[in-house]
């Protein structure tokens, strides 16, 4: 008898095994027929067992008005069936129903850290930033930075903090002349940035600020082909080349962040067809002995650690189309998070996408998620969304610049 009752409660396992992986597999392999027909609390269920379509398609479900009950309760229900059910909300973010807008936008702050990742993926991250940018930058007055952004303790004047923020702008595709809800913003922004040009082509008393402006300048008229930003972009290239205080070289040669906004802004102008000087750059780059090993600010040179080291060398190799000398840094310092300036760590970012995906993976991932944990989140703060916990524009500008290669 008991051999019976052993056999047949095996029976009964095979089978609600079988019809588990039968409805797993049909889950995976036909979920625009499956999901539809599941009851919700076996969408909570089953979400995380099937693939990108059907994650999709059961947060759309769970974001119908009829299904907001059912997820609220959820929330109220326990820590892990709170977490799962805002996991499944994340493939909507953006597009939840107010009722369930409002619920999340607590938990963004919520003690236990499961909760508080899985709420704020029920945002984006990235959407948020920009709409701070525009709060921050569209009114009378732009807001002044407090913050040096690299190891020259540059801090940017407004202008060139709300450059930054335009390129960030322009990056994710948006510009003052295709439609979209930014395009009254970055007409105005850019109609500000022309207005700082004087009668020799310079935007600013400082070459870093001035590089700033023109570099965004020149990606905005790349993108847009506005004659109206030719000229002007031009002549910013032109100032930067001028042959006061020995020329260029010799104010690289001073400030290397100097050179790297140079470079920046001369790299923007070959992509929109302008006079550059990129072969200039090289030359003078391979000219200096070492190149990389050290950081000049003022005339002064300190060592440059090797995560800051391959930072500089990166981007050079990046805008210079040097891919051998960007396949010989190693690796592993592109992983070096020794220095927390935010212009090594963008830079830092930018050769490690531009080298290989696996080195971009194993550098930042966990840049990813510290720039997401730092945001500011709650409805209730005045910097909702801002990268910056200072308010700071330039600061809060280039995170959200690092932040764009999760989204390329």
């Amino acid at each position: 008898m008991r051999r019976v009752i052993t056999w047949s409660c095996l029976g009964l396992a095979a089978i609600l095994l079988l019809v588990a992986g039968s409805g797993i597999f049909a889950l995976r392999r036909w979920p625009e027929q499956v999901v539809p027909r599941l009851p919700l609390r076996i969408c909570l269920l089953v979400g995380a067992l099937t693939d990108r379509n059907g994650a999709h398609l059961i947060a759309e479900r769970l974001c119908q008005s009829a299904s907001v009950d059912l997820v609220l309760s959820e929330f109220a229900a326990s820590p892990r069936r709170c977490r799962r059910a805002l996991e499944l909300l994340g493939p909507k973010c953006d597009q939840l129903p107010d009722r369930l807008s409002a619920a999340v936008d607590p938990l963004t702050n919520d003690p236990e850290p499961g909760i508080r990742r899985a709420a704020r993926g029920c945002f984006s991250s990235f959407s948020l930033a920009q709409l701070w940018s525009r709060r921050a930058l569209e009114g009378k007055a732009l807001p002044v930075p407090t913050t040096a952004i690299g190891p020259g303790r540059w801090i940017p004047s407004p202008e060139a903090a709300a450059a930054l923020n335009c390129s960030a702008f322009l990056g994710a595709g948006y510009d003052h002349r295709g439609p979209s809800r930014y395009k009254p913003f970055l007409a105005s922004l850019l109609a500000t940035l022309l207005g700082t040009q004087d009668a020799r082509g310079r935007f600013a008393a400082d070459d870093r600020d001035h590089a700033m402006i023109a570099m965004t300048l020149c990606e905005a008229y790349a993108m847009s082909n506005d004659p109206a930003l030719k000229s002007p972009a031009q002549g910013g290239l032109d100032w930067i080349l001028r042959d006061e205080d020995s020329g260029p070289e010799a104010r690289w040669a001073r400030n290397t962040d100097v050179f790297v906004f140079d470079l920046w802004a001369m790299k923007c102008g070959q992509s929109a067809e302008l006079g550059t000087a990129l072969p200039r750059c090289d030359a003078w780059r391979r000219s200096v002995p070492g190149f990389g090993t050290t950081w000049a600010a003022n005339g002064i040179e300190s060592t440059n650690s090797p995560g800051r080291a391959a930072a500089l060398r990166a981007v050079c190799c990046c805008y210079l189309g040097d891919t051998p000398g960007l396949a010989a840094i190693p690796a592993a310092d592109f992983a070096d998070a020794s220095d927390p300036d935010e212009l090594t760590a963008y830079l830092r970012s930018l050769g490690a996408f531009c080298r290989d995906g696996k080195t971009f993976e194993a550098a930042n991932i966990p840049i990813r998620d510290r720039l997401v944990e730092g945001q500011l989140w709650g409805t209730d703060a005045p910097l909702r969304g801002c990268f910056s916990p200072r308010g700071d524009p330039a600061e809060h500008a280039m995170r959200l610049l690092q932040f764009e290669f999760y989204y390329r």
